[in-house]
């Protein structure tokens, strides 16, 4: 009976040996790194879903931003017009000139400057000198702002003067008048060209 009992208890304890060793192997071998795996799989899921989510949402706003984007390509073409490429300087100056003609102011100084580069466009400033009644100095940077090239006023300084042989004339007024030439880069000229 004894031998029963040993055997019983031996045959327990080798089966549960085994088992612990087999549970162990089988954790650290086989579930362990499918846990890992799995985890690590979670996670990219979970990135992947956000990305989605995103990639989504902006899909959802690509009509409005094609609309926009058509929007804004209009209305570059429009302001292109008032942006030329070319250099047709005399004409605008000219056109500056029969502005004041046609305002009524003297002008005592009309000088180009030098041209300033900047990155898409030159900027090509006249400083200007006029002496004028308040409301022809009006007329005459209304009429400046409304050339068809784009003029840009800025630097403008008024005194009063008091001429007795024209009492009409109370303002002596000076300001730099720019005007500006697009000069796009290399690439997008060529893009233009296409």
């Amino acid at each position: 009976m004894d031998f029963k009992k040993a055997s019983f208890r031996n045959t327990f304890l080798v089966v549960l040996i085994v088992s612990m060793v087999l549970a162990f192997f089988y954790n650290s071998m086989i579930y362990g790194p499918r846990k890992k795996n799995l985890t690590k799989l979670k996670t990219e899921l979970k990135e992947a879903q956000t990305n989605l989510d995103v990639l989504k949402a902006r899909a959802m706003n690509i009509d409005k931003v094609k609309a926009e984007l058509d929007s804004l390509t209009r209305m570059w073409n429009v302001l292109k017009k008032y942006l030329p490429t070319e250099q047709d300087l005399p004409e605008w100056l000219r056109e500056i000139a029969d502005a004041g003609r046609r305002s009524g102011i003297d002008f005592l100084l009309f000088k180009p400057q030098q041209p300033i580069s900047h990155e898409l466009y030159t900027e090509y400033p006249a400083e200007i000198r006029v002496r004028s009644g308040y409301h022809e100095l009006g007329t005459f940077l209304s009429f400046l702002v409304n050339l068809p090239r784009l003029t840009k006023i800025r630097h403008l300084s008024m005194n009063t003067f008091k001429n007795p042989k024209v009492p009409a004339q109370t303002m002596e007024v000076s300001f730099t008048a720019s005007t500006f030439i697009y000069m796009p880069k290399p690439a997008q000229a060529e893009e233009g060209k296409k």
